[in-house]
């Protein structure tokens, strides 16, 4: 099997009210699984993200490799999610 990395997931910024009551500066690291506590939409969102960073990618318009931001899909409410890859790859 292939090595991955590990991801931490931080809340940068709320716009609104998060119905979860997370607070920005919340974070997770993901390893293999969905970590305890995080919103399902929010994971949703977050996944093809997430693994593009687990396998050692990067997305075009990242401003800096290995980091990404996603953005919770509730219209009213943005949460932004900062994803940072930790690790060599």
């Amino acid at each position: 099997m292939r090595k991955t990395n590990k991801v931490k997931v931080r809340i940068k910024s709320i716009e609104g009210k998060c119905p979860m009551k997370f607070k920005a500066g919340r974070t997770w690291v993901i390893d293999k699984t969905t970590p305890g506590g995080m919103c399902q939409s929010a994971y949703q969102a977050i996944f093809s993200a997430l693994r593009i960073l687990r396998f050692g990618g990067s997305q075009p318009w990242d401003k800096k490799k290995g980091m990404t931001h996603v953005c919770c899909p509730d219209p009213e409410n943005h949460v932004v999610y900062e994803l940072k890859r930790i690790g060599k790859k």
